[in-house]
């Protein structure tokens, strides 16, 4: 390739340098090792000077500056929306693994948690005859406690409770059924019980209980019998049925006005299916 060459105008220097009297042309200096090119004729006192190509610089054209600060702007403006989105997916990922671990826990400690067992408490029992019929009631009235706070106890219909006399001779007094409900978790419902019974056969301990006017009062042992199938639901993941056993020692002051409830004891049992 070619070498580009650009020509400059000097003037003469300070030692002269005598022009060649046959055509005009510049000769070479005394004392100088390269010859200069020249590709014109040159008047007298001018010299070519060659310039190195890579020393040669192109001036870019004006739309090329406009271009450039429009790119300036807008490179700023799409790497602070670039840098939003990348924060925002980072952010929404790690909430979803988040999430996705406490489920992880949550279902795992569902299906191996073992739950308590509800619990029941005799508060009162009244006893009275039974209207139009030989026979008396007992209206037994008593607290049952959910002590779970992750799992809710679902008493089903068709429960059954009865109660028995325990004196001398234990024997069954009356009997009916036990309601249905429904519990929350660490939840406390009042729940009562009318138990029918015939007047006949009647120990004679309960017969002088019941007695008014009596200074001294006759203190009477019972035993309370609950079955009942119940659902206990587990978060969102299990739920196991079971026929629940409650079985209630207790024993009250008097069965006149006014009874109290002086001890009990009550043991609860589940029967998974």
């Amino acid at each position: 390739m070619a070498e580009r060459a650009t020509t400059f105008t000097i003037p003469p220097a300070d030692r002269p340098h005598e022009p060649d009297p046959h055509g005009g042309h510049l000769t070479k200096p005394p004392g100088q090792d390269e010859v200069a090119a020249v590709h014109y004729s040159l008047p007298s006192g001018t010299y070519v000077v060659q310039v190195p190509k890579d020393q040669i610089y192109r001036v870019p054209p004006p739309d090329n500056a406009k271009i450039a600060e429009e790119h300036k702007n807008r490179h700023p403006t799409s790497n602070k929306r670039f840098g939003y989105c990348r924060c925002f997916l980072c952010i929404f990922v790690m909430v979803i693994i988040v999430l996705a671990v406490v489920g992880i826990i949550v279902g795992i400690s569902d299906l191996t948690a073992e739950p308590e067992n509800p619990e029941f408490r005799v508060d009162r029992l009244t006893f009275r005859n039974s209207t139009g019929s030989h026979g008396y009631e007992y209206d037994v009235r008593m607290e049952a406690n959910n002590p779970n706070d992750k799992t809710g106890v679902l008493y089903k219909e068709g429960g059954l409770a009865s109660l028995s006399f325990k004196g001398s001779t234990k024997s069954q007094i009356a009997r009916g059924k036990y309601p249905s409900l429904q519990q929350g978790k660490k939840d406390t419902d009042t729940v009562s019980t009318v138990l029918k019974g015939s007047s006949s056969h009647l120990p004679e301990e309960m017969k002088n209980s019941f007695k008014v006017g009596e200074k001294k009062k006759v203190h009477v042992s019972f035993v309370l019998n609950i079955s009942v199938p119940v659902s206990m639901k587990f978060g969102f993941f299990r739920e196991e049925n079971s026929d629940m056993a409650v079985v209630c020692n207790f024993t009250v002051d008097t069965l006149a006005r006014g009874t109290h409830v002086l001890s009990q004891h009550c043991q609860i049992t589940l029967h998974r299916h």
